[in-house]
């Protein structure tokens, strides 16, 4: 088995914690160390091919110090390609602190993630994961040392961000590194216009978060609810929906709840409506044999039935 070769290093000088390629020769020979001077990478490397190692560097000093490369091939004495170490200004060695972070609430609702958030601290060129509270962000950007962009996951409540480097993480310093996920609201209803008639009829339903200006995905509303049925809608403002009532003449006699839906579930049943017409009641037959004397004053009540007929009756 051949020796491995080392013959160049890109970038060749930096911080511990860069990312470096490697290029030479017989790394896929059961690779098992890769050392910048003395100072081991340990298994912060991955060998690509056999002419490619890419490797964080360890923490060290050292000037134009040998990389060398350990297979079952045996190791490298030496390496064409040199490497230097220097500090990264801002803490390159150093735990991460984290400071403002922005924006520090989700303009999500039901903690779905998916914000850019601005996270200013220091010593971040090692960062290695950004937590939201316990979760991985599964994305982010080393902007800096002092800069890192991520990507708000799923979560819920108020949580604290961390910043994790080869060297720890960083702790709770103050409220700025909080990052809070909003809990939506129930939509409400207060009352529906008219609150009696039949189906097809159009009614207008008053309440209040309908739907919510700047707020983003389950907030709206996204049904209506007639006991059991769903009907169309159309959303008029936050306070007003305009539908046709759902149904059929099986219906009339009886009162359902009226609700609405949103991502967040359901409003509490705040109105009724009756299906049937508040009118003058009237009979369809009397049968003379079981026939009784009308009273002077009008009978009333309710009618309900596919004829709609408005008419007083009152004795002779």
């Amino acid at each position: 088995m051949a020796v491995p070769t080392v013959t160049s290093i890109v970038p060749d000088s930096g911080p511990c914690g860069l990312m470096v390629l490697i290029t030479g020769t017989d790394f896929l020979q059961d690779c098992s160390q890769v050392v910048f001077g003395t100072y081991s990478c340990g298994l912060d490397y991955q060998v690509i091919s056999d002419t490619l190692i890419s490797a964080i560097v360890p923490n060290g000093t050292g000037t134009n110090v040998d990389v060398k490369v350990t297979t079952s091939g045996g190791t490298n004495s030496s390496s064409t390609g040199k490497f230097t170490f220097h500090a990264y200004t801002g803490g390159g060695n150093s735990i991460p602190t984290v400071g403002v972070c922005t924006p520090g609430t989700s303009v999500y609702y039901s903690g779905i993630g998916g914000d850019s958030v601005s996270i200013a601290g220091t010593g971040f060129v090692t960062a290695r994961k950004v937590f939201f509270g316990i979760v991985a962000a599964a994305e982010f950007t080393v902007n800096s040392s002092t800069s890192i962009t991520a990507i708000a996951p799923q979560g819920e409540g108020t949580v604290y961000i961390y910043v994790e480097s080869q060297y720890g993480t960083s702790v709770d310093a103050d409220t700025d590194n909080d990052f809070t996920y909003p809990v939506g609201t129930l939509p409400t209803v207060t009352s529906i216009m008219p609150a009696n008639g039949f189906p097809g009829d159009t009614v207008v339903i008053t309440g209040d978060h309908f739907t919510e200006a700047g707020a983003t995905g389950n907030d709206e509303a996204d049904a209506v609810v007639f006991g059991t049925l769903y009907p169309d809608y159309i959303i008029v403002d936050d306070d007003h929906i305009r539908c046709d009532v759902p149904g059929n003449d099986s219906f009339l006699g009886g009162s359902v709840n009226v609700y609405v839906e949103n991502g967040f579930g359901r409003s509490a049943a705040g109105a009724a409506f009756y299906y049937g017409s508040a009118t003058t009641m009237v009979p369809k037959t009397v049968a003379t044999a079981n026939a009784v004397p009308l009273p002077k004053t009008p009978l009333t009540g309710w009618i309900v039935g596919t004829s709609q007929v408005a008419v007083t009756l009152t004795a002779t």
